[in-house]
């Protein structure tokens, strides 16, 4: 009896430790973080965040001290597929007037991130300050020096940071922080400037815009390119000037399960029309709640003129705050970039 015993309490041993070895490398698999990167003293703060899984996660601030755990709810938001995103909070009225506050993301999985941030309110009469701290000056960059379609890429680094270890996310440009992949790390080594190759993976076979990130040390760069044989650049930045949202509409209940509407009023501010045979309007990145992910324009949108651009929705089962980007696309140039915010009750 007493043998039995043993042999029963230590297969309960072994089980709970495999169990426990099982959940630490759960934990460990992914690590997601967020950086404070703007602040409007009392009212928001901007974060970028990296590496969450899918889904919903509580946003809550508190005093610093305490990672805001038990915080105050400030927000929920709906990572969606998971990856990297950036997104801002109103900071609660309770904490407007706190010098330091802490943010802290989590969900019911047991995945958070946190991070802390001045709130420190000035004694002067002037205008509130919004707190900057990327610098602007020596931004760094990632230039596409070739192209070998399908198998690899060769980029030049600017300004890099020296002996800094960046991870290497490679993805479609419209759908980047849905679909891309880590395809390794690189090491700045002296930083500055130098070059390196990235080999293209199959989630980018055949796509004719490709986007090339890498992050790491709290910065970050990218770039976009064609995916043919060949070299140079691809920069599809939008024109400041090219348009004007001039109202964003949600038509139909947001409710769990439901149909709506996602309803752009667009000004094309343009000097030249949006020709309705080659423009069209198409889904870049967020929750994915539309039915269609590209729409082509009823007619031509001339310089000066406003249409609406209408996408079809449906809300998911869970309740939360969702949000999609969508840009107004002329082959690889984009037009207009319009993103919505939806809260689904």
């Amino acid at each position: 009896m007493k043998h039995t015993l043993f042999r029963i309490l230590a297969a309960l041993a072994l089980l709970i430790g495999v169990v426990l070895s099982m959940v630490r490398s759960a934990q460990a698999a992914a690590s997601p973080t967020i950086e404070v990167i703007a602040v409007k003293v009392g009212e928001t703060v901007t974060i970028r965040a990296y590496d969450f899984p899918g889904g919903l996660f509580t946003v809550r601030m508190d005093k610093y001290g305490n990672m805001a755990l038990n915080g105050l709810v400030a927000d929920v938001t709906n990572t969606g597929a998971g990856g990297s995103f950036q997104e801002t909070y109103k900071i609660p009225a309770a904490l407007k007037n706190e010098a330091r506050l802490a943010i802290r993301l989590e969900n019911s999985a047991g995945y958070y991130a946190y991070d802390w941030f001045a709130n420190q309110i000035s004694t002067q009469p002037t205008p509130t300050p919004t707190i900057t701290p990327v610098p602007v000056t020596n931004k760094v960059l990632i230039s596409v020096l070739s192209v070998e379609q399908n198998k690899t890429v060769t980029l030049r680094t600017t300004n890099f940071p020296a002996n800094t270890n960046f991870t290497v996310r490679v993805g479609p440009f419209y759908t980047f922080f849905r679909d891309y992949v880590t395809t390794g790390t690189i090491n700045s080594g002296k930083g500055g400037t130098f070059d390196f190759s990235v080999t293209l993976p199959a989630v980018v076979k055949d796509v004719e815009l490709v986007t090339v990130r890498l992050d790491g040390g709290g910065i970050y760069a990218y770039n976009a390119l064609r995916n043919v044989t060949g070299s140079g650049t691809l920069t599809p930045t939008p024109s400041a000037a090219s348009c004007q949202i001039v109202s964003i509409v949600l038509n139909g209940p947001v409710s769990a399960n439901s149909d709506f509407d996602a309803v752009w009023t667009i000004k094309n501010t343009s000097s030249t029309d949006w020709d309705a045979a080659s423009v069209d309007y198409q889904f870049v990145s967020g929750a994915a709640l539309h039915k269609k992910a590209s729409y082509d324009l009823r007619s031509t949108l001339k310089a000066g003129s406003s249409a609406s651009f209408i996408v079809d929705m449906r809300a998911p089962a869970t309740r939360g705050t969702y949000k999609e980007y969508w840009a107004v696309m002329q082959g690889s140039k984009t037009l207009c970039s319009m993103n919505v915010t939806m809260n689904v009750k």
